[in-house]
């Protein structure tokens, strides 16, 4: 059966049953030394993938990837692309690649998709690029994911308590969100509240662990919060990112500053001043459908701090 073109059971180039380009014998495609037996992929076995030896029906991709099929170890914590076989859930607690990780303490759940999440990382227990991790306040979580993602974090929770957050209800849902989000802390953790309307307030005059009790009594002390009238955003941003290794400071907000430094680029350079730690700087504005003066400095101040910016409608 050797030689010539179109020679073995087919009429491709090459030689022997199935070697070579052509057809073998049973009318299976074939392309040189890889010796197919029937599937779909290019390659030996019946899994969909692309390499020299069996996949194993497995979805994975490129050549020497392990995997028999099933739902393959994913690149730190997502559905991403597998290191096998397919989508499966990813070791760890956060996902995705490169930065500071954080899949827990993030407000607001998953609400308005805001777990949709970074393309770069994702989020927590098999979730994919952005995918659901603990702890997420409207689920808006930083840039990053990886390595550190088991590590702990040192969050500041900032909270506007003005009383513009009475129309729509959304201080209760801010606080129902804040308060599942320290929930979901790990012990190894540490965490501070700082509220502010005119004034500010501090449930704790330094970071405290997660533990059951210090949650415990932060719920307590959110459940507790009474609105007051003004907007110091500085004089709150000051105080959280005066907190001994703070990691992350997510600032909950429906409104622009009306007291403290007022001026946008005067508040961007103090808080650059301010953010000795390079704590990242994650803002989302409460609103109800509509626009509010004040998005332009939370973007801002997130883009100066490797943070993030989202919108929350809290009329959902």
């Amino acid at each position: 059966m050797g030689g010539g073109a179109g020679a073995g059971g087919g009429g491709g180039v090459g030689y022997g049953r199935g070697q070579g380009i052509g057809t073998r014998l049973d009318g299976v495609n074939a392309l040189a030394s890889l010796r197919r037996k029937p599937g779909s992929g290019i390659g030996a076995g019946k899994g969909r993938g692309i390499g020299p030896r069996p996949p194993g029906g497995g979805r994975g991709t490129g050549a020497p990837l392990p995997g028999r099929g099933g739902s393959g170890v994913g690149l730190v914590g997502g559905w991403g692309m597998g290191l096998g076989g397919g989508g499966g859930g990813g070791s760890g607690d956060g996902g995705g690649s490169g930065g500071s990780g954080l899949s827990r303490g993030i407000p607001f759940g998953d609400i308005t998709g805001l777990l949709r999440g970074d393309p770069k990382g994702g989020g927590g227990r098999g979730g994919g690029p952005g995918g659901p991790g603990r702890g997420s306040v409207f689920g808006r979580a930083p840039a990053g994911g990886g390595r550190q993602s088991s590590a702990a974090v040192h969050m500041v929770y900032v909270l506007d308590i003005s009383l513009s957050m009475r129309e729509g209800n959304k201080m209760r849902k801010a606080q129902e969100a804040l308060k599942k989000a320290i929930s979901e802390l790990k012990r190894r953790d540490t965490f501070n509240i700082v509220t502010f309307c005119g004034d500010i307030d501090t449930f704790s005059p330094e970071m405290l662990a997660a533990t059951p009790e210090n949650v415990r009594e932060a719920t307590e002390f959110v459940d507790s919060i009474r609105m007051g009238y003004r907007t110091n955003i500085s004089a709150a941003l000051e105080m959280a990112l005066s907190q001994e290794k703070a990691t992350h400071v997510f600032l909950l907000s429906d409104g622009e500053p009306t007291t403290g430094i007022v001026n946008s680029d005067d508040m961007r350079a103090a808080v650059r001043e301010w953010n000795r730690p390079k704590a990242r700087i994650i803002t989302l504005a409460l609103g109800l459908g509509e626009e509010f003066r004040g998005m332009p400095l939370l973007k801002a101040l997130a883009e100066d701090n490797n943070g993030k910016f989202d919108y929350i409608n809290l009329a959902k």
